[in-house]
């Protein structure tokens, strides 16, 4: 009886062997697929990737792209000019600001003069705020400009791309 457990020990060892090398063989059956796949993807892609430099370079596509970054720079020169100004203004309207203007000033209690030094502080303050409101629409026609010139870039790239076909 002990040698009749022994052997289909040794039988079930066997199949549980040849089980597990099965496994093994398909498993590496399925890598060597997976890696043969994955390189005839990464070859369609290389080929795809050449038609798209060779299709770019056919279509004035590289001198388009020069044309937007540079609105894209330029764009940026403006903002911070735009900037600049802005804070320079509000530079020079604090340090030239009038005593009548300055809230610490003794001078602010006093009543004015005449009518006609009324007048002119009251168009003083219209006049500053108009200034101070002039610089964001300028801004905002300035970036609606620069916008348009993006779009009619676009179109031009794809109008001459077209024009090819």
């Amino acid at each position: 009886m002990v040698s009749w457990s022994n052997n289909r020990r040794k039988v079930n060892h066997r199949k549980s062997s040849d089980e597990m090398n099965n496994h093994k063989d398909r498993f590496i059956d399925l890598a060597q697929a997976a890696l043969e796949e994955a390189d005839m993807e990464e070859d369609r892609k290389g080929v795809i990737h050449e038609v798209m430099e060779a299709l770019i370079a056919k279509t004035g596509a590289p001198l388009v792209a020069e044309v937007i970054s540079e609105q894209l720079r330029c764009q940026d020169v403006i903002e911070k000019i735009a900037a600049e100004h802005y804070q320079e203004e509000t530079l020079r309207k604090r340090s030239t600001s009038s005593p009548l203007n300055r809230v610490d000033s003794t001078e602010s209690l006093k009543e004015p003069d005449s009518d006609f030094e009324e007048e002119e502080l009251s168009e003083k303050v219209v006049s500053s705020s108009s200034d101070t409101m002039s610089i964001p629409i300028i801004a905002e026609y300035l970036w609606r400009f620069f916008r348009v010139l993006i779009l009619s870039s676009l179109v031009g790239l794809v109008y001459h791309f077209l024009a090819l076909k």
